[in-house]
């Protein structure tokens, strides 16, 4: 089947391709195609568009105008709740520092990273068998914005994933 579009979102490290009979979409590190089929229809995409600021994904198809839906949507980018960790990220919105609420007392072992609007990593820290209530992130240095937190734990999988704002 003919690609006749991709596009690579380096926050969900996924691939997106508009093919002739419609969306599909892999993790990067695991290619395993699934078609997207909610609200679209199976028809010839010829141009695919992420916009950052509201994490939407369009869709310019051939005689049927232009879809739009919201990427979390597309691609499913809510991990298996057994891998999830069962925390928050306070204050939201946030001015100097970011920290974790979690219900749990069990130690983080992996990176959190902070990503812009446009899908820049500007923030990544490696914890190292941390408890998720004594971590706190500097963001003082940070223009104010929407960003993305994303907490990836030694295997590589995200379990944690929070949009955050940091504001003046």
């Amino acid at each position: 089947m003919p690609a006749n579009c991709i596009l690579y979102d380096s926050i969900t490290n996924y691939l997106i391709v508009g093919t002739d009979i419609g969306v599909f979409y892999t993790d990067a590190d695991q290619i395993d195609w699934k078609p997207y089929g909610m609200g679209m229809p199976a028809v010839y995409v010829l141009d695919l568009k992420i916009r950052q600021a509201t994490r939407k994904l369009y869709a310019g198809t051939h005689g049927r105008g232009v879809y739009s839906v919201n990427l979390e949507t597309v691609v499913g980018t809510d991990d298996p709740a057994s891998e999830m960790l069962n925390a928050r990220v306070f204050p939201n919105p946030a001015r100097n520092v970011l920290m974790f609420k979690s219900e749990s007392s069990e130690v983080f072992d992996g990176k959190i990273e902070l990503f812009d609007a446009v899908g820049h990593c500007v923030l990544s820290k490696k914890i190292a068998r941390q408890p998720l209530n004594e971590l706190v992130l500097d963001v003082a240095a940070l223009p104010m914005g929407l960003y993305m937190l994303q907490a990836v734990n030694g295997l590589g999988h995200t379990v944690l994933r929070e949009k955050v704002v940091v504001s003046e």
